[in-house]
C-alpha cells in the first residue's frame, strides 16, 4: 500500500511538471481533480502497461526494442479515452530552441494533438521513473 501511495505521489509530480513544461497539456485545475488524475495515471501505468507490453511484444521483438516507448503512449492514450475530463490536450506552437555554442538549432514548429499526447506520455513516464529511481 505504501509503495502504491509513493507511486501516486511520483506520478502527481510528473503530471505537474509535464503540465508546466508542455503548453498543450494540462490537468484539471482543482486539487481533487489533480489527485484523481494522478491515481488514474498511476493505475494505468501500473496495471495496463504490462498487458500492453505483452500485446506489443512482436513489434518490440521485430524492431529490437526501438518501439518499446509505444507501450507508454498507448497506456496514456487509453487513460485519456476513459477519463477525457481530467486532462486537456491541444495543439500548440513550439517557439524553437537554439544553443549557439554547440551549433544546435531546433526550428519553430506547430505541434499537433497527436504529437502532444506522445510527448506528454513519454515525459510523464520518464519523470516518474527518474524520481522513483532517485527516491527508491
Amino acid at each position: 500500500m505504501r509503495s502504491y501511495i509513493r507511486r501516486v505521489v511520483y506520478y502527481m509530480g510528473a503530471l505537474y511538471a509535464t503540465s508546466i513544461l508542455i503548453p498543450g497539456f494540462s490537468v484539471m485545475q482543482s486539487a481533487k481533480g489533480f489527485l484523481i488524475a494522478s491515481i488514474v495515471v498511476t493505475l494505468a501505468f501500473t496495471f495496463l502497461s504490462p498487458l500492453i507490453r505483452v500485446v506489443l511484444l512482436p513489434i518490440n521483438i521485430i524492431t529490437l526494442g526501438i518501439f518499446s516507448w509505444l507501450a507508454q503512449v498507448v497506456v496514456f492514450y487509453i487513460a485519456l479515452l476513459f477519463f477525457p475530463t481530467l486532462f486537456s490536450i491541444r495543439s500548440w506552437n513550439f517557439v524553437g530552441w537554439q544553443v549557439t555554442q554547440l551549433g544546435i538549432t531546433i526550428a519553430p514548429m506547430s505541434i499537433s494533438v497527436f504529437a502532444t499526447i506522445i510527448i506528454a506520455a513519454l515525459m510523464i513516464s520518464f519523470i516518474a521513473a527518474v524520481v522513483q529511481w532517485i527516491l527508491g
